[in-house]
């Protein structure tokens, strides 16, 4: 049994620390996921910290009902509930907008991983713990250039990105739920990625691999 294999199986049998790291090692990608999936409007309302927490409340919640079936398998299944929160909050804001007098929490109330998760909130993956305070703020402004040349790529380059290099998923897979050809897939992947490392190069950073 690898590493991952079974930090994943003892993160769902509820190890506090198997979930604080696998949540860790994946807390970059989530954030800039977010961020990515969030449009104009909602980045007005909502922190992408915020949601961020919220998705990784959720995950420590259910984590015991997650059944392994691969480090793939978990990343979409984290990205998807993350997708979920920005459907629900973006709803939430659009039936806020027709109900002005409507009073509700934005963000769900803490609960019993408070600590826990304000800790991870403040960090960009497992690596931060071991770096200076200087070298955060360098790792921080990084990911954030990163997720600006991605706002500003066209929606269907910047999705194939998101679904291909962050989330893991293939081009066959993504064909059919498209109902494009392998071929148009890799091609939308390609630009986007030539596209992105144009942007990236403005700013003084390496392509995404």
């Amino acid at each position: 049994m690898d590493h991952m294999r079974k930090t994943v199986l003892d993160a769902s049998r509820g190890d506090p620390k198997s979930i604080d790291t696998l949540l860790q090692q994946n807390l970059a990608d989530l954030h800039l996921f977010v961020q990515a999936k969030m449009g104009p409007k909602l980045l007005s309302r909502e922190s992408t910290s915020d949601l961020v927490q919220s998705v990784c409340r959720e995950v420590l919640q259910e984590m015991k009902d997650f059944e392994f079936r691969g480090l793939p398998a978990f990343r979409a299944w984290l990205f998807r509930k993350a997708l979920h929160k920005i459907v629900d909050k973006a709803r939430y804001h659009g039936a806020e907008k027709r109900d002005p007098n409507k009073e509700q929490s934005l963000v769900p109330q803490e609960n019993g991983d408070a600590s826990r998760m304000e800790s991870l909130s403040s960090r960009e993956g497992g690596l931060m713990d071991s770096l200076s305070p200087s070298r955060i703020a360098m790792e921080r402004e990084h990911l954030e250039k990163l997720e600006a040349c991605l706002h500003a790529l066209p929606e269907d380059y910047r999705e194939a990105i998101l679904q291909t290099k962050l989330i893991g998923r293939s081009y066959k897979e993504l064909a059919q739920e498209w109902n494009r050809s392998e071929g148009a897939v890799r091609n939308l992947v390609y630009r986007g990625l030539a596209r992105l490392a144009l942007l990236l190069e403005e700013e003084g950073l390496p392509p995404l691999t």
